[in-house]
């Protein structure tokens, strides 16, 4: 089954995205990481606990992310 994660097109995609945002900063290779698992898994966001405070008023916005079509049996082993 297709999947995002693992297609190279899409990595060169999600590359290009985080740099174009990212144009006058230095981004950390960790930090960079994160951020694309947000985009591939973007659903996982509703999952964060607890949430920070700055991040509060989003909350409904992120309840409102759909869950995802394929089903994932262990989320702990998406990374």
């Amino acid at each position: 089954m297709y999947h995002p994660a693992q297609d190279v097109n899409h990595c060169v995609f999600r590359t290009l995205l985080l740099l174009e945002h990212t144009v006058h900063e230095v981004i950390e290779l960790e930090l960079y990481r994160l951020l694309d698992f947000y985009i591939v898994f973007p659903h996982m966001l509703k999952h964060i606990r607890p949430l920070p405070a700055e991040l509060s008023t989003y909350r409904r916005l992120l309840a409102e992310i759909p869950d995802p079509f394929e089903s994932m049996r262990n989320t702990k082993r998406i990374i």
